[in-house]
């Protein structure tokens, strides 16, 4: 005499199903707009509770409720769980042929089990179903989901895959280890062993799903996160970036300015600034339109910034004049540069209108000057070097 009969084992089944379905309600409450799928889950859970309740009534109700609606909701419990999965990992759903194939399963359940009762066949055609879907789950978790993901799911892939071997060999030990017929109550111990495992792969199964709902939730709020600091920087970007030619805008280089002039002041070290503005620009703009004109502008931009030393920094002071910040550098050294960046504009050629040039004034930060002080002196050099002819460094 076994320890444990079917029964009991029924009744603890139903016990515990019950609290997994409370647990997958509240998981349902907290986590159903968030992602899709879990309705379908709680679903599942329900139809399993109910159908195993019918089956602990076997006796007391008619066999068809306790043997065909008990099975149909166990197997119909199970399709479920595989739409959820599907839309929960955002996949096609499949609805119509598995739903065939839990019709015709039935009426073979309900013939073997009410009318011809051939309890091999019933065990067979419930189990096949439930092979078949679980197999489809595993094919999505294993195959179908995202590589970077796939972690996620490994858990619930598991339980899948014990719960197809658990059936595999239920339907192997039903046809080849316990080939003669029993009653309900008198089951041989492998059964009762089959319906051990199933209620704690249950039990494993609803762990599996709330890790799985908890990571996804993790990797989003992480995704969320990286979004926003992308977000944060891109805005940052866009406030000190020029949005036509991508230097450094006013506001920024003003800031660079002030703090290098701080800096030079305290530390005692050299500082420069370059104040360009580009020869008979309004020509430009009048004469082959500002689309021309914004091309100019990003070109002449893009050359300064691109021969200036890694120490300058080059901004867009108005509409076609650049300053650029030379740190740790004398006036002579300005000129230098300034005098190369002059030659490589002179040098450019613009498919629309040519050659153009740029002229230059530069200053020297001097003894208790400031920010203001510096760029009137470039500003009166720079136009010093237009009323000299243009193209040159002052």
């Amino acid at each position: 005499m076994y320890v444990f009969d079917i029964k009991t084992i029924m009744h603890s089944y139903l016990a515990s199903n019950v609290l997994l379905t409370v647990v997958m309600a509240y998981v349902w409450i907290r986590n159903r707009k968030r992602f899709n799928g879990i309705s379908y889950w709680l679903i599942d859970y329900i139809f399993q509770t109910i159908g195993i309740f019918f089956m602990t009534l076997r006796g007391s109700i008619p066999d068809f409720l306790s043997l065909a609606v008990s099975n149909i909701l166990l197997a119909c419990g199970m399709l479920f769980f595989l739409i959820g999965l599907q839309k929960f990992l955002e996949k096609k759903t499949t609805y119509s042929a598995n739903c065939l194939m839990l019709v015709i399963f039935f009426f073979l359940h309900y013939f073997f089990g009410i009318i011809d009762q051939n309890i091999k066949a019933r065990i067979v055609f419930f189990s096949l179903p439930i092979i078949i879907i679980i197999s489809q789950a595993l094919y999505l978790l294993i195959l179908q989901a995202k590589k970077d993901k796939k972690h996620v799911y490994g858990a619930t892939a598991i339980v899948c895959l014990c719960l197809l071997l658990l059936y595999g060999f239920r339907i192997f030990a039903i046809v080849f280890v316990n080939p003669a017929e029993s009653n309900f109550a008198a089951v041989e111990i492998i059964d009762i062993i089959i319906k051990m495992s199933s209620q704690m792969l249950s039990m494993m199964m609803t762990i599996s799903l709330v890790l799985m709902i908890n990571m996804r939730l993790f990797i989003d709020v992480q995704q969320l996160v990286e979004e926003k600091e992308l977000m944060v920087e891109e805005f940052r970007r866009l406030a000190n970036t020029d949005g036509l030619t991508g230097i450094y805008n006013r506001a920024k280089i003003e800031q660079i300015l002030t703090v290098e002039v701080l800096r030079a002041r305290r530390y005692k070290h050299p500082l420069s600034i370059i104040l360009a503005d580009i020869d008979h620009f309004k020509l430009v703009n009048d004469t082959y339109g500002h689309s021309v004109g914004d091309v100019v502008l990003t070109g002449i931009a893009s050359l300064m910034n691109q021969y200036v030393r890694e120490v300058d920094m080059v901004g867009r002071w108005g509409g076609e004049e650049f300053l650029i910040v030379c740190p740790e550098t004398s006036a002579q050294g300005a000129r230098k540069l300034a005098e190369k960046l002059r030659r490589k504009v002179e040098r450019h050629h613009f498919k629309e209108i040519g050659i153009k040039t740029v002229s230059m004034g530069i200053a020297q930060l001097e003894n208790d000057e400031w920010d203001q002080d510096m760029l009137k002196r470039a500003d009166k050099n720079l136009y010093k070097a237009k009323r000299g002819g243009r193209n040159r460094v002052e």
